[in-house]
């Protein structure tokens, strides 16, 4: 059997490097900017304290500090429990000439932001000297409040379960 493309591989390869010779890495886009002072969406009722608070900022050495941002439990319910989560920052280093804030996430699930943010090579000294580095460690994750949603018997029967149910009766399980 010949190949599928015959002839037009090379073509379309062609084509495919011609089209992507137009892009570049540096092309000046304009973007939309948003309005400062705009907002999308009111926080609801209850929430207004949480997305006004002023962070009480400590040293935690090497050149960062570390605060406690809170949060409610279970946003549905702001007004009933509330939890920490662990942040942290290092300011710009040259504050005369600051861009803002540059907030670092490690993916996960179960990555410690602020262990990202406080390893030396994440990002370049330029950027170290215009931009406020922060992580955060989110809810359940290393210096943040821990998340409990079972408690031992039921940790101990879901281990226990058929982790690929088969039956009707497995998948109740």
């Amino acid at each position: 059997m010949g190949k599928p493309w015959g002839r037009l591989g090379p073509l379309a390869v062609l084509l495919l490097v011609w089209a992507l010779a137009g892009c570049s890495l540096t092309s000046r886009v304009p973007l939309p900017l948003p309005r400062l002072g705009a907002t999308t969406a009111a926080p609801g009722d209850g929430l207004t304290r949480f997305y006004g608070q002023r962070l009480a900022w400590a040293n935690c050495g090497g050149g960062f500090q570390c605060a406690t941002l809170r949060v409610p439990l279970d946003y549905a319910h702001p007004q009933r429990a509330q939890i920490g989560i662990a942040v942290v920052r290092h300011p710009a280093g040259d504050a005369a000439h600051r861009l803002g804030s540059l907030v670092l996430n490690p993916g996960g699930p179960g990555g410690s932001g602020v262990d990202y943010a406080r390893a030396t090579d994440v990002v370049s000294a330029p950027v170290l000297a215009c931009y406020d580095i922060v992580g955060f460690d989110p809810r359940g994750v290393a210096r943040s409040a821990p998340v409990s949603c079972v408690d031992d018997r039921q940790m101990d029967t879901f281990v226990a379960s058929d982790p690929d149910p088969q039956t009707a009766a497995e998948q109740d399980q």
